[in-house]
């Protein structure tokens, strides 16, 4: 799990980075970025209801893919908000796959130190 000051919560920052955010995509997983301009970086994992029915799928992946961002953490710039948007064909991937994806996702959004 994220440390909590890792964790974007607030609603007005969701609408932030919907609205102004730069959109990454590689197989099934989105990354949407934007600056904060706080001395950390947080991150939010969104799976769509319209994606996936079920509940434990969905929290499954997003559970997989924070893990993957957590360990991640000291890599990654201070100073942006990101929203990770999953899609019903990462099921079926497995660890080593989401990791290699986020970590392309992080590269291309030239977020990694």
């Amino acid at each position: 799990m994220l440390p909590k000051n890792n964790r974007l919560k607030k609603r007005n920052d969701f609408k932030k980075v919907y609205k102004m955010g730069r959109r990454f995509k590689k197989d099934g997983l989105s990354l949407l970025i934007l600056e904060n301009n706080l001395p950390f970086s947080r991150f939010a994992f969104v799976f769509p209801k319209k994606e996936e029915k079920k509940a434990v799928k969905r929290n499954k992946f997003k559970r997989q893919i924070s893990e993957i961002v957590r360990a991640n953490l000291q890599f990654i710039k201070p100073g942006f908000d990101g929203i990770f948007l999953l899609s019903k064909s990462l099921i079926g991937k497995n660890n080593s796959q989401l990791n290699f994806l986020v970590n392309q996702l992080l590269i291309s959004a030239k977020i990694l130190k």
